[in-house]
C-alpha cells in the first residue's frame, strides 16, 4: 500500500513512518522542513517539500496514494484566518476527494490552553 504521512517530522510521525516502511509500504511525506527528516528515513521515502496550505503540492503528494495518515499537532491561540488545523484538514480532505482517496487516519493530542497558567 502507498501511504502519505503528514507530520512525519514529529516524534509520532517519525515512528509511524518507520513502522510503515518496516511493513513494506511505500511512503510519501509532505514536510515543511525536509532537513528534520532523519537520514535513514529520508532515503526510503518520497519527500514533498511544501506547506499544508499549498493545494498544488498537496495534490502532487497524493499521486497513487491509497491512504493518508496525519499526526498534525494542535495549535493554541487565536488566528485571524481561522484555526490552522481546521483549514489544513479541510484542504486535505478536498484533495483526497479529488484523488479518490477514502482512507484517513488522523492522530492528535488534546491541547488545552489556560491563560492564567500560560502567562
Amino acid at each position: 500500500m502507498k501511504l502519505l504521512i503528514f507530520g512525519a517530522t514529529s516524534p509520532t510521525g517519525l515512528e509511524i513512518t518507520r513502522k510503515a516502511l518496516s511493513e513494506g509500504h511505500k511512503v510519501n511525506v509532505l514536510v515543511g522542513s525536509p532537513d528534520k527528516l532523519l537520514d535513514d528515513i529520508k532515503e526510503k521515502v518520497n519527500v514533498f517539500h511544501g506547506e499544508l496550505t499549498d493545494e498544488s503540492t498537496m495534490l502532487s503528494s497524493m499521486d497513487g496514494v491509497h491512504a493518508v495518515i496525519s499526526t498534525l499537532e494542535p495549535h493554541l491561540g487565536e488566528y485571524p484566518g481561522g484555526l490552522p488545523n481546521t483549514n489544513r484538514y479541510r484542504l486535505m480532505m478536498n484533495c483526497m476527494k479529488q484523488k479518490g482517496i477514502c482512507r484517513l487516519l488522523a492522530l492528535s493530542t488534546p491541547s488545552l490552553g489556560n491563560k492564567e497558567i500560560d502567562s
